[in-house]
C-alpha cells in the first residue's frame, strides 16, 4: 500500500520520508525529479505533459519512465509528480522559489 503525504510525521522532511521508503540514492532521485518536475509545471502554470518536461530538461522518454518508475515506488498510484509538487507548493509562502520551496520541505538536492 501506498504511502501517502499525510503518513509523513509531523515535521519530518519529505526526503527522510523518501530514503526511509527507498534508500538515500534513489531519494535523491526521486527528490530531483520531483523538484524537476515542478520547475517545469511553474513555467507553464500548469502540469506538463511528459513530453514538454522531457523537451525542458533534455531527456529522453526513456529516462522520464525511469524516474517516474523510481517515484511510483514510493507512491504507486500517481500518474506523475504533480499531486507531490502541489502538496510540496502548499507547504510554502505565494512568491518563493522552486529552490527555496524544495529547502523548505526537505527536498534540497545537491546539485
Amino acid at each position: 500500500m501506498a504511502k501517502k503525504l499525510s503518513d509523513r510525521s509531523g515535521g519530518t522532511q519529505l526526503v527522510v520520508f523518501l530514503v526511509s521508503r527507498v534508500g538515500m540514492q534513489d531519494a535523491v532521485k526521486v527528490a530531483t525529479f520531483i523538484v524537476q518536475w515542478g520547475t517545469v509545471a511553474r513555467k507553464l502554470r500548469r502540469e506538463p505533459t511528459w513530453p514538454e518536461y522531457c523537451a525542458y530538461w533534455s531527456e529522453s522518454r526513456a529516462t522520464y519512465f525511469r524516474a517516474l518508475r523510481l517515484h511510483r515506488r514510493v507512491w504507486p498510484e500517481d500518474k506523475n509528480p504533480q499531486r507531490v509538487w502541489n502538496w510540496v507548493e502548499s507547504q510554502i509562502p505565494v512568491g518563493v522559489s522552486v529552490k527555496e520551496a524544495a529547502d523548505l520541505v526537505g527536498l534540497a538536492v545537491m546539485g
